[in-house]
Protein backbone atom coordinates (compact mmCIF):
# COMPACT_ATOMS: atom_id res chain seq x y z
CA UNK A 1 0.00 0.00 0.00
CA UNK A 2 1.15 3.40 -0.97
CA UNK A 3 1.45 6.46 0.82
CA UNK A 4 -1.08 8.25 -1.52
CA UNK A 5 -3.39 5.40 -0.79
CA UNK A 6 -3.22 6.22 2.93
CA UNK A 7 -3.24 9.40 3.09
CA UNK A 8 -6.82 8.76 1.09
CA UNK A 9 -7.87 6.09 3.04
CA UNK A 10 -7.36 8.28 6.25
CA UNK A 11 -8.54 11.72 5.20
CA UNK A 12 -12.01 9.44 3.88
CA UNK A 13 -11.97 7.72 7.69
CA UNK A 14 -11.82 11.51 8.75
CA UNK A 15 -14.74 12.93 6.79
CA UNK A 16 -17.13 9.63 7.65
CA UNK A 17 -16.72 10.55 11.23
CA UNK A 18 -17.90 14.47 10.47
CA UNK A 19 -21.49 13.80 11.08
CA UNK A 20 -21.25 12.69 15.16
CA UNK A 21 -18.93 15.38 16.07
CA UNK A 22 -22.51 17.65 15.94
CA UNK A 23 -23.39 15.71 18.75
CA UNK A 24 -20.88 16.90 20.74
CA UNK A 25 -18.24 18.97 19.36
CA UNK A 26 -16.05 19.49 22.56
CA UNK A 27 -11.85 20.07 21.41
CA UNK A 28 -8.71 19.85 23.32
CA UNK A 29 -5.23 20.83 23.38
CA UNK A 30 -2.51 19.75 25.22
CA UNK A 31 1.68 19.72 24.63
CA UNK A 32 3.65 16.68 25.71
CA UNK A 33 7.45 15.57 26.15
CA UNK A 34 7.54 12.51 24.38
CA UNK A 35 9.51 9.48 22.76
CA UNK A 36 9.87 9.51 20.08
CA UNK A 37 8.22 12.79 19.34
CA UNK A 38 10.68 14.78 21.45
CA UNK A 39 8.59 17.61 22.17
CA UNK A 40 5.09 18.35 20.52
CA UNK A 41 1.40 19.55 20.99
CA UNK A 42 -1.60 17.56 20.16
CA UNK A 43 -5.35 18.67 19.60
CA UNK A 44 -8.55 16.50 19.86
CA UNK A 45 -12.05 16.30 19.41
CA UNK A 46 -14.48 14.34 21.05
CA UNK A 47 -17.08 12.46 19.03
CA UNK A 48 -19.64 11.71 21.31
CA UNK A 49 -21.45 12.45 24.34
CA UNK A 50 -19.79 9.49 27.55
CA UNK A 51 -20.16 6.30 27.04
CA UNK A 52 -21.13 4.25 29.93
CA UNK A 53 -19.16 1.13 30.02
CA UNK A 54 -19.71 -0.50 33.43
CA UNK A 55 -19.57 2.48 36.02
CA UNK A 56 -16.58 4.36 33.69
CA UNK A 57 -17.61 7.31 31.62
CA UNK A 58 -15.65 6.69 27.87
CA UNK A 59 -15.86 9.38 25.27
CA UNK A 60 -14.29 8.24 21.45
CA UNK A 61 -11.90 10.78 20.65
CA UNK A 62 -9.62 11.81 17.56
CA UNK A 63 -7.01 12.92 18.01
CA UNK A 64 -3.59 14.07 16.41
CA UNK A 65 -0.29 15.20 17.77
CA UNK A 66 2.69 16.70 15.83
CA UNK A 67 6.39 17.13 17.19
CA UNK A 68 10.01 17.53 16.60
CA UNK A 69 11.08 13.54 16.23
CA UNK A 70 7.27 13.06 14.26
CA UNK A 71 3.67 13.07 14.25
CA UNK A 72 0.35 10.46 15.58
CA UNK A 73 -3.08 10.27 14.18
CA UNK A 74 -4.98 8.26 16.63
CA UNK A 75 -8.62 7.38 18.02
CA UNK A 76 -10.06 5.31 20.67
CA UNK A 77 -11.91 6.01 23.91
CA UNK A 78 -11.10 7.88 27.00
CA UNK A 79 -12.05 9.40 30.42
CA UNK A 80 -9.64 12.09 30.50
CA UNK A 81 -10.84 15.18 32.23
CA UNK A 82 -11.06 15.98 35.83
CA UNK A 83 -9.80 13.32 38.60
CA UNK A 84 -8.39 9.99 37.37
CA UNK A 85 -8.91 9.09 34.29
CA UNK A 86 -7.92 6.51 31.23
CA UNK A 87 -7.78 5.76 27.67
CA UNK A 88 -7.44 3.06 24.90
CA UNK A 89 -6.72 4.08 21.42
CA UNK A 90 -5.40 2.90 17.92
CA UNK A 91 -2.57 4.84 16.37
CA UNK A 92 -0.32 5.66 13.36
CA UNK A 93 2.75 7.19 13.91
CA UNK A 94 5.34 8.48 11.54
CA UNK A 95 8.98 9.71 12.08
CA UNK A 96 10.80 12.69 10.57
CA UNK A 97 13.71 14.75 11.41
CA UNK A 98 15.27 13.41 14.71
CA UNK A 99 13.00 11.07 16.81
CA UNK A 100 14.17 9.87 20.16
CA UNK A 101 14.92 6.02 19.67
CA UNK A 102 13.78 5.18 16.38
CA UNK A 103 15.08 5.90 12.74
CA UNK A 104 13.31 8.97 10.43
CA UNK A 105 10.88 7.95 8.03
CA UNK A 106 9.53 5.11 9.20
CA UNK A 107 5.52 4.70 9.57
CA UNK A 108 4.35 2.62 12.85
CA UNK A 109 0.57 1.34 13.88
CA UNK A 110 -0.02 0.47 17.17
CA UNK A 111 -2.05 0.58 20.63
CA UNK A 112 -1.55 3.58 23.14
CA UNK A 113 -2.68 3.08 27.17
CA UNK A 114 -3.12 6.39 28.53
CA UNK A 115 -3.71 7.34 32.44
CA UNK A 116 -3.73 10.61 33.49
CA UNK A 117 -4.45 12.65 37.07
CA UNK A 118 -6.56 15.97 36.30
CA UNK A 119 -4.79 17.62 33.43
CA UNK A 120 -1.73 15.28 33.62
CA UNK A 121 -1.49 12.86 31.00
CA UNK A 122 1.34 9.59 31.06
CA UNK A 123 0.85 7.48 27.78
CA UNK A 124 2.29 4.11 27.37
CA UNK A 125 2.44 2.76 23.61
CA UNK A 126 3.36 -0.23 21.12
CA UNK A 127 3.77 0.01 17.79
CA UNK A 128 4.70 -2.23 15.14
CA UNK A 129 6.57 -0.88 11.72
CA UNK A 130 4.17 -0.91 8.43
CA UNK A 131 5.99 0.86 6.33
CA UNK A 132 10.47 2.31 5.94
CA UNK A 133 13.51 0.89 6.77
CA UNK A 134 13.95 0.66 11.14
CA UNK A 135 13.35 -0.87 14.06
CA UNK A 136 10.32 -3.26 13.61
CA UNK A 137 8.92 -2.71 17.13
CA UNK A 138 8.73 0.90 18.98
CA UNK A 139 7.86 1.78 22.71
CA UNK A 140 6.78 5.24 22.91
CA UNK A 141 6.49 7.05 26.20
CA UNK A 142 5.09 10.42 26.73
CA UNK A 143 4.44 12.66 29.91
CA UNK A 144 2.16 15.58 29.15
CA UNK A 145 -0.30 18.62 29.81
CA UNK A 146 -4.12 18.71 28.58
CA UNK A 147 -5.52 21.99 28.61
Amino acid sequence: MNNRFRSLALVLFIAALAPFTAARGETFVGVNLSSPLILSGNAGLYLSDKVEVGSIPLRPVLEGEVGIGGGKVMIGMDSIGDGLGFGVKASVLRTWFEPIGADRNVTYMGVELQGSLSSFVLSLGGYRRVEGDGDGWLGAVSIGLRI
